[in-house]
């Protein structure tokens, strides 16, 4: 799967997936602390962690830092194949206030308007 993704520097969250498709934390949690090669197999098998992609920070060598987010997602969208366990994150412009309720992963970046249309590390 990983030979199949360009050269990229990607910011991103793992999660194991509840049936409804929210994080649960606890799972990953509880994953993190196996130690046997049996069990990391047989949690993997019945709940496959996914890697959740939100921004890309470098894409071949080239530095996409100071792009707005909304353009680095674009380009994430564009370089990003799809694979299995690994999800590109979708940008919505509406009913921002009833999803962030419903989120269970906590991130900040990226949630202001502001902050979808300037690169990181502006001064203003």
């Amino acid at each position: 799967m990983l030979a199949r993704l360009p050269d990229a520097v990607l910011d991103g969250e793992l999660v194991v997936p509840t049936a409804d498709g929210r994080s649960d934390f606890e799972e990953l949690r509880r994953r993190n602390l196996l130690q046997r090669p049996r069990l990391i197999a047989e949690a993997s098998v019945r709940r496959p962690a996914v890697l959740v992609l939100l921004d890309v920070l470098e894409l071949d060598g080239q530095d996409l830092r100071h792009q707005p987010l909304l353009e680095r997602r674009k380009v994430m969208h564009a370089a990003i194949p799809q694979v299995s366990r690994l999800k590109v994150i979708e940008h919505l412009e509406t009913h921002g206030e009833a999803l962030s309720l419903q989120v269970s992963m906590a991130t900040t970046r990226g949630s202001s308007p502001s902050e979808r249309t300037h690169p990181i590390g502006r001064t203003e």
